[in-house]
């Protein structure tokens, strides 16, 4: 496989200066009791229901809790540990938490080597804080080996009656991108499914297939995001596939493409939000591309593209170069006076509606150093150092 990259880019990011700053008023901060240092740190909110506040929590490595709080005085209630079971005598390791039509859901996978088949599992979790025993089947995703077995992502719906959960693989011998997409009800019962597998054209340079995000509506409409492109070397042209791919509940799940057509640039990489007023808009980092097709991969702006689900047409794309204020802010003045671009390092993690239409866009600086390796055999360590920034 030549010069071929996958991503999945679900938590990307942005500076907040990059727009505004505002002014947060009304906000009313309490304190419940002081809570017991038992050494598991709470990682995660994940709803609440009748007065009872849903969290989890970390202890070491792989010690996944439970904790529950009254939502008055944020008493602790409950603190269990969670014990998964087996499954075709393999152990199930924790994925997500999911607190569906209120009732807590406890996610696991288990990776089956002779079969090559990578399970997904779900269980509910009862008033006691005992896992109930009517596990449900999720995914049983063929993969072509362990280490290319991939991975499980994860999207709770707006009105938290329903989950998206999609699964993506390599297959190396295939040069191919296999990815799976389920939506499921507050039971866990499957609603929609889908599954592509994607080729690769090697003779094609500079070529990135990148699934940027997916999500799914009020509506439990499921959307996804995906961009190929490459470099034209006969035309000295950078082609961008950038497009949407939208199931709607009302058409049945049957699968519908949009477009975004635009040249001259590259798609960095893209967060995406289904708003309640059914569209979408699409948000993320862009960068310039010379005459001769090949990107400059340095981020020279912010796109926004707002997508009209009622016509499926894009009815608003921009590109919002930096501003030199902006650049002094990411960059330092020195090197904002020379004209240098910003570091492809940014990530947009959380997109905000604004009441007038407009959109606040968070982003996290993300570093991540991978030092030399030392020592011989299982002995050896190799240091690596994660920098992140908001």
């Amino acid at each position: 496989m030549n010069k071929i990259y996958f991503f999945l880019v679900l938590f990307v990011v942005c500076s907040t200066n990059v727009f505004a700053q505002y002014d947060i008023e009304n906000i009313k901060i309490s304190y419940g009791v002081e809570l017991p240092d038992d050494k598991a740190k709470i990682v995660k909110l994940f709803g609440e229901n009748n007065g009872i506040v849903y969290a989890l929590a970390l202890k070491g490595k792989d010690d996944y809790y439970i904790k529950t709080f009254s939502s008055g005085e944020m008493k602790m209630l409950s603190n269990k540990l969670i014990v998964l079971p087996e499954l075709k005598d393999r152990e199930i390791e924790f994925e997500e938490v999911a607190l569906l039509d209120g009732k807590p859901y406890i996610i696991g996978s288990v990776y089956h080597k002779k079969d090559k088949i990578y399970t997904l599992a779900g269980l509910e979790l009862g008033e006691d804080g005992k896992l109930k025993k009517n596990m449900v089947t999720l995914f049983e995703s063929e993969v072509a080996k362990n280490r290319d077995k991939g991975s499980f992502y994860f999207k709770v719906s707006p009105d938290e009656n329903s989950i998206l959960i999609m699964h993506t693989a390599i297959f190396d011998k295939e040069d191919a991108l296999k990815y799976e997409i389920k939506l499921f009800d507050s039971n866990l019962k499957p609603v929609f499914s889908n599954i592509d597998k994607v080729t690769y054209d090697d003779s094609k340079k500079d070529y990135e297939f990148v699934l940027s995000d997916f999500d799914v509506n009020v509506f439990n409409d499921v959307f996804l995001v995906v961009n190929e492109s490459y470099r034209d070397s006969k035309k000295k042209e950078k082609v961008e596939n950038f497009q949407v791919f939208a199931f709607k509940n009302a058409n049945a799940y049957k699968k519908e493409v949009i477009d975004i057509n635009f040249k001259d640039k590259e798609i960095i990489n893209c967060k995406m939000m289904a708003t309640n007023k059914k569209t979408l808009q699409l948000v993320g980092f862009y960068s310039s591309v010379r005459d001769n097709g090949k990107a400059n991969k340095e981020l020279k702006g912010v796109y926004n593209a707002t997508i009209n689900l009622a016509t499926n047409v894009n009815d608003n794309l921009k590109f919002n170069e930096f501003d030199y204020e902006t650049k002094v802010k990411l960059l330092g003045e020195r090197r904002a006076k020379k004209g240098k671009d910003v570091k492809p390092l940014y990530n947009i993690h959380t997109i905000i509606e604004k009441n007038d239409g407009g959109l606040i866009v968070l982003s996290e600086y993300q570093l991540v150093i991978v030092g030399q390796k030392s020592g011989i055999g299982p002995l050896a360590i190799q240091p690596i150092t994660f920098i992140r920034n908001e």
